[in-house]
C-alpha cells in the first residue's frame, strides 16, 4: 500500500488521508483554544469576584474602635459605699431598636 496504490480508501487515499489529518489537527487546536479560553475567563471572574469581596467587606464592616493612646487616671471613689454593682451585658448584644409609629394616611 503505497502512495499510488488503490488501497481501502480508494483512488484518492493519500488525499483523504492528508485532509483527515488536517481536519484532526484543526479540531484539536479548536478544542485546545476553547478550553484555554474557558480557563482564562474563569480566572478573570475569580479575580474580579475577589476584588469585589474585598471592597464589600471594607465598605460594610463595622468601624474599628480606636485604641486608647494614653491611660486615663482612675476614677475617684464614689461618695456612697454600696456593694451592689450594675449588671453587665454580655459582649455582642445590642440594645433593642426603638420603633417610630407610622404616620396616619392623609385625609382628603
Amino acid at each position: 500500500m503505497g502512495w499510488y496504490d488503490d488501497g481501502p480508501r480508494g483512488a484518492l487515499g493519500w488525499f483523504s488521508e492528508i485532509v483527515g489529518t488536517l481536519a484532526w489537527w484543526l479540531f484539536s487546536v479548536l478544542v485546545f483554544l476553547a478550553i484555554a479560553t474557558l480557563l482564562f475567563l474563569l480566572a478573570r471572574f475569580l479575580v474580579a469576584a475577589t476584588r469585589a469581596a474585598h471592597i464589600y467587606i471594607a465598605k460594610n464592616s463595622p468601624p474599628e474602635v480606636p485604641a486608647a493612646t494614653a491611660p486615663t487616671a482612675p476614677a475617684a471613689p464614689a461618695a456612697t459605699t454600696s456593694t451592689a454593682t450594675a449588671p453587665t451585658k454580655p459582649l455582642g448584644t445590642r440594645p433593642p431598636r426603638t420603633r417610630t409609629p407610622k404616620a396616619p394616611p392623609p385625609t382628603t
